[in-house]
């Protein structure tokens, strides 16, 4: 399937003199109405992108989506009871480690049990490569008492972040070890199977315009008034209200690591690089002057 990529209107005020935004200027028009032969949508949960308060708010309408289409104790209260028998039977939530299956990309799905996005219009949301991995630290210091207490330090954040990304690329791709660190996969990876040259997702929209591509999607699919996800705004802001450290804090080791492992995310986000940005204002400044 032909990868829309389209971005809605965002607020000017929002995307003025931000690095961290995609590059490309939002479109005037809404190009999710021209997607065809539409079939049921259904989101694909990369980590740390605002997915889960987009799944619960589809739960609340009857709406299965990303966890919800899985077996989980965590979150089987809140889920609508769609789920086949044959994910019950076999009692399959939990992955090797610390990895879920809602946190998979598509291909890696086991192939003896049903699909549940077979036949679904798949969208996903990505977001800056940088704040992706800021944000992926609070989160295990979140989860882990042994430094939560730390977790405004910067020498640690860089420090964790390079050795889990590290760990990471040692992960054979698609095996167990891949699979514990399922926080740290490429978005790139959700959206391509490389392997089978494949597109696995139908619709990209970023956590940076949430609010606007959100609603567009939702009301090209028929969903918008069915699917509320009010707050988006402040979904897309509080995830990194509560950080001491930002991507400012980054040290350039860290940086360029982020940007070397990731580089296709930045590409298919339609992001910046800041070693990038930064190397093109030299050239600006040390140019000379007619």
């Amino acid at each position: 399937p032909k990868l829309d990529q389209a971005i809605a209107p965002a607020h000017q005020e929002y995307i003025q003199n931000n690095p961290f935004l995609p590059m490309e200027s939002p479109l005037t028009q809404n190009t999710w109405q021209q997607t065809k032969n539409k079939q049921p949508l259904v989101l694909l949960h990369i980590p740390k992108t605002a997915g889960s308060s987009i799944w619960v708010a589809a739960a609340k309408a009857g709406i299965a989506w990303a966890e919800c289409l899985f077996p989980s104790s965590f979150h089987a209260d809140s889920c609508p009871n769609t789920l086949p028998k044959e994910w019950l039977q076999k009692k399959v939530g939990k992955l090797v480690g610390r990895g879920f299956w809602w946190h998979m990309p598509i291909q890696y799905l086991p192939i003896h049990l049903p699909n549940p996005y077979d036949g679904k219009d798949v969208f996903v949301v990505v977001r800056n490569p940088y704040k992706r991995a800021v944000s992926e630290y609070y989160y295990a210091a979140h989860l882990s008492n042994l430094f939560r207490r730390k977790s405004d330090s910067a020498r640690n954040m860089n420090s964790y972040i390079r050795e889990t990304i590290k760990k990471f690329q040692e992960s054979p791709k698609g095996k167990g070890s891949y699979f514990k660190y399922n926080h740290w996969i490429p978005q790139f990876d959700y959206v391509f199977d490389e392997a089978n040259n494949t597109t696995m997702v139908q619709h990209i929209i970023h956590l940076e315009y949430l609010e606007e591509e959100f609603t567009s999607l939702m009301e090209a699919y028929g969903l918008k008034n069915v699917v509320n996800l009010t707050s988006a705004a402040k979904i897309r802001d509080s995830a990194t209200k509560k950080q001491k450290c930002t991507v400012d804090d980054l040290t350039d080791e860290t940086r360029q690591l982020i940007e070397e492992v990731y580089a296709k995310d930045f590409e298919l986000g339609g992001y910046q690089m800041l070693t990038r940005r930064r190397m093109n204002k030299d050239v600006e400044k040390n140019a000379p002057h007619s």
